[in-house]
């Protein structure tokens, strides 16, 4: 029998992942783009957040059964075009989860161990991640579930906590001549958030069809959090000084006391980031390899149950192809910190919005002139 998960289950998934790019990014690149006023670009947020979700609601529309999206690049681009593409995707993905194990032990030694070497925190967190890589997504979309809500209680515990402090004269003036930085900022954000667009190839394994209903509080409740952050960091930073920090949300916490207590909670920011990073690269894994068995056709078998042992089989292979890899990238890339800055700061982020937006886009064009949507 297929594994499925309920559309709730995705969701939390969606909003776990999401949390570690947006600490790592939010909001020093929006400020970097509209300086003080970058928090009302978290507002300006939903109108491209909307068109994302009228592109997906496209690709599914009439599409009666659960569909992966690999499925959905073939029947619009063609059996042939449609398998390159999905193997494109799966030799990104991998490369993506290699990116987070690298930026996760960088992050690790800039943040807290700062003689220690990258190659001990990436061995360890993909032993961390080896048995979600090898185990149920259903178990790791469950552990989203349970995730979730206290993520979203640390967040506002923190915001919540640094209010006394801010000086809201450094979010003011607001002038018209704004708007069009805050629009570049919004779409920073978009791009942030579209981390977590790869779990469209698990479509095909989720329960019913979705509803605005499944996503929407969820939404909005990420952006709340997202113009919290932003506006604690320039309220209490300034733009300058938040536009320089590497991880300004994580500098805020540093100055966070627990209910006025003597206590920290950055252990428990550190935290929230490794489940975050466990849960996107456990699951990045896993959907490089489906990619890259369907691209191969290996789920073809004479028999269903010849099938189920094939694709065990393949898939097995494939996900210990798939975690070597990742971590031999993470372990060989940009050794040089400028190279790494580059690497982090502008190839990463330009190619996962060609990966999540681009070629999506494309493809609703390609669609809609050969009439498959």
């Amino acid at each position: 029998m297929k594994e499925t998960i309920s559309r709730r289950q995705l969701v939390a998934t969606a909003y776990v992942i999401i949390l570690s790019p947006m600490i790592r990014r939010l909001p020093r690149v929006c400020v970097q783009a509209a300086g003080r006023t970058a928090w009302i670009s978290v507002p300006l947020t939903a109108l491209p957040l909307a068109l994302v979700f009228f592109g997906l609601w496209l690709f599914y529309r009439r599409r009666s059964a659960p569909t992966g999206f690999a499925e959905i690049l073939t029947d619009i681009w063609g059996r042939g075009a449609g398998k390159c593409i999905t193997a494109v995707y799966a030799l990104w993905f991998a490369f993506y989860a290699g990116f987070l194990l690298r930026s996760g032990a960088q992050r690790f030694i800039s943040t807290v161990y700062h003689d220690t070497g990258i190659g001990i925190f990436v061995v360890v967190t993909v032993l961390m991640c080896l048995p979600a890589v090898f185990g149920s997504v259903r178990a790791t979309a469950r552990s989203a579930m349970i995730i979730r809500p206290l993520m979203t209680a640390l967040f506002v515990l923190v915001c919540a906590q640094t209010f006394r402090e801010l000086d809201l004269s450094m979010l003011l003036p607001v002038r018209p001549a704004d708007l069009p930085a805050n629009g570049i900022a919004a779409l920073e954000t978009v791009n942030v958030i579209s981390a977590a667009g790869f779990l469209v190839f698990l479509g095909g394994s989720v329960e019913g069809r979705f509803s605005p209903r499944d996503f929407i509080g969820w939404t909005v409740t990420l952006l709340v959090i997202i113009e919290l952050m932003t506006v604690c960091c320039l309220a209490l930073f300034g733009p300058s000084l938040t536009a320089n920090m590497s991880f300004p949300f994580f500098l805020l916490v540093r100055d966070v006391d627990v209910l006025g207590s003597i206590e920290r909670i950055e252990p428990l920011v550190i935290a929230v980031w490794v489940l975050s990073d466990f849960v996107m690269i456990s699951l990045l894994l896993r959907v490089s390899a489906e990619n890259f068995r369907f691209a191969l056709g290996f789920s073809a078998a004479a028999s269903a149950e010849t099938a189920k042992a094939h694709d065990l089989r393949q898939g097995r292979w494939l996900l210990v192809g798939c975690t070597l890899a990742a971590a031999a990238a993470a372990l060989t890339m940009a050794n040089d910190k400028s190279a790494f800055d580059l690497l982090s700061e502008t190839l990463v982020p330009r190619l996962n919005m060609g990966f999540s937006l681009g070629i999506p886009a494309l493809s609703l064009l390609i669609g809609a002139l050969r009439h498959k949507l």
